[in-house]
């Protein structure tokens, strides 16, 4: 079972992490967005700076042509265009780990849902230490409340690291 959590443009804005075109288009098509989340987040990176056509297309994009957010990401297949997938995927673990952690009160089993976006993500060593049955590293606690603390600091550290130039 996957767990997808979809975020509204104001929490993603609030976090404050630069995102990309390809960003946006991995947070589409992994249903962490919906187009219209797409274009207000491509706004925002207009105003932050940005030079990327890409997002200037989108942010261009009137309220009626949302359906149009798929065709313009289509330019993102030009083999000029470089990227490391691995920073997105490196932002959307950890947009989705700080979704469920804001959210941990109201869910039935929060650590469940940890270690299913640990799944959902292929295993992500950074997150082994935040999940359930994986042996305790030497000098952290064991138990629950040992585990959402850790989770807490790795969200800390993520923002710190995906947010410094």
């Amino acid at each position: 079972m996957s767990i997808t959590l979809e975020l509204e443009p104001s929490f993603v804005l609030a976090e404050r992490i630069p995102l990309t075109a390809e960003d946006l288009r991995y947070g589409l098509e992994h249903f962490f967005l919906k187009k219209r989340a797409v274009i207000d987040l491509a706004v925002d990176q207009v105003r932050r700076g940005t030079s990327d056509p890409v997002l200037h297309e989108l942010a261009a994009l009137l309220g009626d042509e949302v359906e149009r957010v798929p065709e313009v990401l289509d330019a993102l297949d030009d083999p000029e265009r470089t990227h490391d997938p691995r920073e997105t995927v490196r932002k959307w673990l950890y947009l989705q780990l700080k979704a469920a952690y804001s959210q941990r009160g109201q869910l039935r089993d929060p650590l469940g849902v940890v270690e299913q976006i640990y799944a959902d993500f292929d295993y992500p060593p950074s997150v082994s230490p935040l999940v359930r049955n994986m042996p305790v590293r030497p000098g952290d606690e064991p138990g629950k409340a040992a585990l959402i603390q850790s989770w807490a600091r790795f969200l800390e550290d993520e923002h710190r690291s995906l947010t410094s130039p």
